[in-house]
């Protein structure tokens, strides 16, 4: 579970995690170790996909909540992790896509040039799985249609930022391109709404800047010891940020007036991380430690 560097003996460790987010609270449900091009085992080195990876975690995820849209970023762009959240999953996703290829970019040409153009969406566009593709059997896979067909898919160019609506040929406006297997009708004007919630995903960034001090400072190379001190990191993000909303919750109950107004999508943190950490020290070393048990 251990990424190859570029060099010789150089090793990189990589965590994918998938977090719910929403009104309340962010919380890490679920933690994979991502090992790529583990050159040490074999001339060609061993490498899980991002289909492979993201199928873990929706299968730990899904015991503990009901998943209904995913949302990713653009590495986790292809056919086969598309194929795996619609067919294996049966879940919708909205995901950043790359314009790689001939009609995608003419596409993103025509919204830019297009100076009375806000957005596009291109809807019915098929997605087909062929020979080859990572993580999926194309030949075993009952869910495939006739040429490899998986599902039908919707492309939305968009303003990158809502901000720049200033459609004027004198200023290039940034596009934003998202892939979705929504099977509903998406005006452009919907799009607009469908791809603001895709802004929720900056909890997972802002979570990740959190999680990185709380990691335990190890020398140990062994991946495990790795891989155990960043679930513990996460574990300890999960608890305060219960912690947090717990309080939250009694704060609310004795004051009506605390409680969130409708144009607020969350309540400020009550508990600062530092504070919970320095809090939970004290009472560690406060009751002390039991004596070990001489049975033992």
């Amino acid at each position: 579970m251990v990424n190859g560097g570029q060099e010789d003996d150089v090793y990189e460790y990589q965590y994918a995690t998938l977090t719910v987010v929403g009104r309340n609270v962010p919380l890490v449900l679920a933690v994979e170790p991502v090992r790529h091009n583990s050159n040490w085992e074999g001339d060609d080195g061993d490498t899980s996909s991002w289909a492979e990876v993201v199928d873990r975690l929706l299968e730990q995820a899904s015991e503990l909540v009901d998943i209904h849209l995913v949302m990713a970023d653009r590495t986790f762009d292809g056919h086969g992790m598309f194929h795996v959240l619609d067919q294996k999953h049966d879940v919708n996703y909205q995901i950043p896509k790359k314009t790689d290829s001939k009609r995608l970019r003419a596409d993103a040409n025509k919204v830019r040039e297009d100076s009375g153009l806000k957005s596009l969406v291109e809807q019915d566009a098929s997605l087909y799985v062929r020979d080859g593709t990572a993580y999926i059997d194309v030949e075993s896979d009952e869910t495939l249609g006739e040429n490899g067909y998986s599902h039908d898919v919707t492309f939305m160019h968009v303003p990158a930022d809502r901000k720049q609506w200033d459609t004027s040929p004198e200023r290039e406006i940034p596009y934003a391109l998202f892939v979705t297997n929504r099977s509903d009708d998406i005006s452009p004007m919907d799009a607009l709404g469908f791809t603001d919630r895709y802004s929720d995903r900056w909890d997972i960034e802002i979570e990740y800047k959190m999680i990185t001090p709380l990691i335990p400072s190890i020398a140990s190379k062994d991946y495990r010891m790795r891989f155990f001190s960043f679930v513990f990191s996460c574990l300890l993000y999960n608890m305060w940020r219960v912690t947090d909303h717990s309080l939250k919750v009694l704060i609310s109950e004795a004051y009506a007036e605390y409680g969130r107004g409708a144009h607020e999508k969350r309540l400020d943190t009550v508990l600062p991380l530092n504070d919970y950490l320095a809090s939970s020290i004290v009472l560690l070393f406060g009751r002390g430690f039991d004596p070990p048990d001489a049975t033992a």
